[in-house]
């Protein structure tokens, strides 16, 4: 763990390198109004170690159940913007505090292929004094994935090639385990972050696998 001096330095390449990332304008099959704004929150943790959370989703949802995601969801008629409905939901989903959140900035909006959804990622910067994880019933587990996990080959990076707007392209997937994988718009979400983020922890992605 760094020592606070080394911590300051890191919190502030943290916020440096999201605030000055410049966002992607990602094609889309639909139009922009048949889109479903969702706000979604990516907990960083910088110590003791530098970990990512995500969660996998419960069997019995009625959209994208089994599926691993950031805590996240649609804006409701109590939300102020996407940055309030992302704060919400990881407070319902996984009991994190708003005040234990330093919201960094925003990543690209990403659209969902297989519904209407459109991911407005925020980072949060998470308190490690928040308090132990306290996830809902739409919650099946709680992924904490550290960033040397996700580039050292525990968490395999892959590539696939897919059809989208007339076009191939080749998209990020992360193998978690055996029985668990992301993709899709969580998984450009996580790419888009690790992309930006790990240059502050002197680590980079490997060479992905093809698949499929």
């Amino acid at each position: 763990m760094p020592d606070d001096d080394g911590l300051g330095e890191l919190q502030g390449c943290v916020v440096e390198a999201i605030r000055s990332h410049r966002l992607r304008d990602f094609p889309d099959i639909r139009e922009l109004s048949e889109r479903i704004d969702t706000g979604v929150l990516v907990p960083l943790q910088l110590e003791p170690i530098p970990t990512v959370t995500m969660i996998v989703r419960a069997a019995g949802l009625r959209h994208h159940a089994n599926e691993v995601a950031f805590p996240g969801g649609k804006r409701d008629p109590s939300d102020t913007d996407l940055l309030s409905t992302a704060l919400r939901e990881a407070h319902e989903e996984l009991g994190l505090p708003p005040d234990d959140v330093q919201v960094v900035g925003k990543l690209s909006p990403v659209p969902v292929a297989t519904s209407r959804y459109r991911l407005n990622p925020y980072v949060g910067i998470v308190a490690p004094s928040r308090p132990a994880w306290a996830p809902s019933g739409e919650i099946a587990r709680v992924l904490d994935l550290r960033l040397s996990a996700l580039v050292d080959g525990t968490h395999e990076y892959c590539t696939m090639s897919v059809p989208w707007a007339d076009r191939q392209y080749i998209v990020p997937v992360f193998v978690i385990d055996e029985q668990t994988r992301l993709y899709g718009a969580s998984a450009i979400v996580l790419f888009e972050a690790l992309s930006v983020l790990l240059p502050c922890f002197g680590l980079a992605l490997p060479r992905p696998r093809m698949i499929g």
